[in-house]
């Protein structure tokens, strides 16, 4: 998990491996950058807690920009949540990025869920 206000790439597209997920939290602002965007090129699967705002402040936007990703390769955080079973299953052998630009209803919910899970 990513939380700070960094403007250049402190993780680094060499250090992840298959099982990684990464998820990139905060109310990213411009310019604001955690993840190096070849990580977002090689990731099996992108959500975004709000697309637009992910294109234009988020690690999302910063991957399209740079070329490396299409601006159609993520899926919605709120229909990851919302769809039983979910659509996503992690594993050893994929890479996943959620970007998440700062939606405080999805946020509370993320909360929630982790919080059930751990308890």
């Amino acid at each position: 998990m990513t939380t700070t206000p960094s403007t250049s790439p402190i993780i680094k597209s060499a250090d992840i491996k298959p099982g990684h997920h990464i998820v990139a939290i905060g109310a990213d602002s411009l310019g604001k950058i955690e993840l190096e965007p070849d990580i977002l090129a090689r990731a099996d699967f992108i959500s975004t807690d709000d697309h637009d705002q992910c294109l234009k402040h988020g690690e999302f936007g910063h991957a399209v920009r740079a070329g490396v990703i299409v601006h159609n390769k993520d899926i919605a955080f709120g229909q990851i949540l919302n769809t039983k079973p979910s659509p996503i299953v992690l594993n050893t052998k994929i890479i996943s990025v959620v970007d998440l630009t700062g939606i405080g209803a999805q946020d509370l919910a993320v909360s929630m869920m982790v919080y059930d899970r751990l308890k």
